[in-house]
């Protein structure tokens, strides 16, 4: 597994998130 990864899912998830609503 790569950090960098892992960092963009948590970001990526959140903006969705926002977008969404």
């Amino acid at each position: 597994m790569e950090f960098e990864v892992l960092c963009f899912l948590l970001r990526s998830l959140p903006l969705r998130i926002v977008r969404a609503n």
